[in-house]
């Protein structure tokens, strides 16, 4: 039998190893629960950036050529970075899972791309497709990514990319971006020295329906056992429409207070429900740090009186302009 080549040999021994699955750290941002009390610790939420698999997975630039399995690594772009020097990325997280560590990537006029290598055995179109159906292992992607980012993002101005933004190597990386410049220019005028913070108010029906029966308890008191179970039924189906009905302009003057404050914002559908509590607001807001005293003042003053309507109101960031970068896309 003939002897294998030396790289197919190294690559033999390299997969005979055990896999030895690496632990992610993040850098976590600042959460408050202004539903709750000042500076209470929020429940654990993702914040603006948490969003389906099928969303945050696709083309982050248009035109990204088709990554092939001709070469045996791809260049993973994780963010576009302004600064006049090259990032320095010695202490970068370890980024995703079986690449390399992160480096940069000069685009000229100081712009800097920052990149790994990732093997096509795990990021060629083919195995990505197999790996998109884990969604744990997509959750585990994710993360690392975010956490990359967000290192580059200290003292820096940045354009985020999506979830595995591919390229055949550097050079196509390189120009591609280039030939993106003008609007990526535009956008790092935009988000220059702003951050994101991303604002979610809940209504826990769990607390609407025990509110609505003890009050529908306390005026059925005299009356006969047939008719008050009658009425407390009642209550408890209209419980949760009275009371989204009754705060749906709240959450709407408390998305336009907050936005006045911001120089940017977005709002988008609310429409999960994570066990008892109803997302009714998904918002993000891109503002200066100077203001940010003052949009949380705003915040504190907004969870207040959505509390009194059983609304929980909570405050995440901050965050790198994830949601503020479309025109890149």
């Amino acid at each position: 039998m003939p002897a294998l080549p030396a790289r197919r040999r190294r690559r033999a021994a390299r997969d005979r190893r055990p896999h030895r699955r690496r632990s992610l750290r993040r850098r976590t941002a600042v959460r408050y629960d202004l539903g709750s009390g000042r500076g209470a610790p929020a429940r654990r939420d993702r914040g603006p950036r948490a969003v389906a698999p099928e969303v945050a997975v696709g083309r982050a630039l248009a035109g990204r050529p088709r990554v092939t399995d001709r070469n045996e690594t791809a260049t993973y772009l994780y963010c576009l970075v302004r600064q006049d020097r090259a990032p320095v990325l010695a202490r970068a997280p370890r980024g995703l899972l079986a690449t390399g560590r992160a480096r940069a990537l000069d685009a000229g006029d100081g712009l800097w791309l920052v990149v790994a290598d990732a093997p096509l055995s795990r990021y060629g179109s083919a195995p990505l497709e197999t790996h998109l159906r884990d969604l744990e292992w997509v959750a585990a992607c994710a993360t690392a990514h975010e956490a990359v980012v967000e290192f580059a993002a200290r003292g820096a101005t940045i354009v985020p990319l999506k979830l595995f933004t591919l390229f055949n190597g550097d050079e196509r990386a390189v120009a591609h971006i280039r030939r993106l410049r003008p609007t990526i220019d535009r956008v790092l005028d935009r988000v220059a020295g702003r951050q994101e913070w991303g604002v979610r108010v809940r209504l826990d029906e769990v607390a609407a329906r025990r509110r609505h029966v003890e009050r529908a308890r306390r005026v059925t008191a005299g009356v006969s056992s047939g008719t008050r179970f009658l009425v407390l039924k009642k209550e408890q189906q209209q419980a949760v429409r009275e009371a989204l009905a009754r705060g749906r302009e709240d959450v709407d003057a408390a998305f336009e207070s907050l936005a006045n404050v911001a120089d940017d914002a977005r709002r988008r559908p609310p429409d999960s429900v994570e066990g008892a509590a109803r997302l009714v607001l998904d918002a993000v807001f891109l503002l200066p740090p100077r203001r940010l005293a003052r949009f949380k003042k705003v915040a504190r003053a907004t969870a207040t009186r959505l509390g009194r309507h059983g609304y929980e109101l909570t405050l995440s960031g901050p965050w790198p302009p994830y949601n503020f970068v479309g025109g890149v896309a």
